[in-house]
């Protein structure tokens, strides 16, 4: 789908205010649920990194300026483009239009920004001290029960705020970079399948500093809760929480140390 198709047209990422997938619960998924087979009454192509399938329902709320109205929408993701080059055009999803109305007010601001892979990057640039490149990437696939190193943060009050689920490749590097520990300790963790003493407490350091990504002025305070390194696997409480999550998918870049992927998942 490309976003300059004239049935869809190009939404900005930054136009867009707030947007989330409808869980099932929500009245306004079973409202849409019943608008699907009927015309839309408009069609957008939406920039954004978040990883949000096709046949999802999603609400967004669009300011064109500060001067402009805004918009509510709510409809179905058609489909979902990917950015395949840094000149490629950017990610994004089409999606079907069934209701859209001005709004008095902006919407609340979120609770968690979703982090950039560009201030991630800078954050693990800064303090690795070695360039760090970072890029929207596919789905990092989780299962239930897989031993996959990950970090719990929480907001001031407990209740869990976001999961960072990390491959083995990039927790055992960012470990090891952290204290300039050879690349060959990073290889040795992954093919034993968990992370050295030293490196698993380096990688709760860099967690802990992550931490920052989640949090900016007037939303509620997000801090680390705990890291979860194989063979310890992530509370099950906590995997139950990751299929409704809005989340950044992104493959990062260590320099002289080399590459993994790593998931950001918003619970707010």
């Amino acid at each position: 789908m490309q976003n300059d198709e004239p049935d869809y047209k190009p939404v900005k990422q930054e136009t867009v205010m707030r947007m989330r997938v409808l869980p099932a619960s929500d009245p306004a998924f079973l409202r849409l649920q019943a608008l699907t087979g009927k015309p839309c009454v408009s069609r957008m192509f939406i920039e954004t990194a978040t990883i949000i399938s096709a046949g999802a329902f999603i609400e967004v709320f669009v300011q064109a300026s500060a001067s402009a109205p805004v918009f509510h929408a709510a409809g179905q993701v058609k489909s979902r483009r990917e950015r395949t080059s840094p000149t490629a055009q950017p990610a994004g999803i089409a999606v079907d239009i069934f209701e859209m109305a001005p709004v008095s007010e902006a919407p609340a601001p979120r609770k968690i920004p979703i982090p950039l892979p560009k201030g991630v990057a800078d954050c693990l640039t800064t303090l690795l001290g070695r360039p760090v490149d970072a890029k929207p990437a596919s789905l990092l696939s989780y299962k239930p029960g897989v031993r996959m190193p990950s970090a719990v943060f929480m907001f001031d009050k407990g209740d869990t705020a976001a999961i960072c689920l990390c491959d083995m490749s990039l927790a055992s590097r960012l470990g090891a970079a952290l204290s300039i520990i050879p690349d060959g300790a990073a290889v040795d963790c992954v093919r034993e399948g968990r992370l050295s003493d030293t490196i698993a407490e380096n990688f709760r350091e860099i967690m802990n500093v992550a931490g920052s990504l989640l949090n900016h002025s007037g939303a509620a305070h997000v801090k680390l809760k705990a890291t979860h390194c194989p063979p310890e696997a992530l509370p099950v409480d906590e995997t139950a929480k990751i299929a409704a999550a809005r989340r950044l998918d992104i493959e990062v870049s260590i320099q002289d140390y080399g590459v993994g992927k790593m998931a950001f998942l918003l619970l707010d």
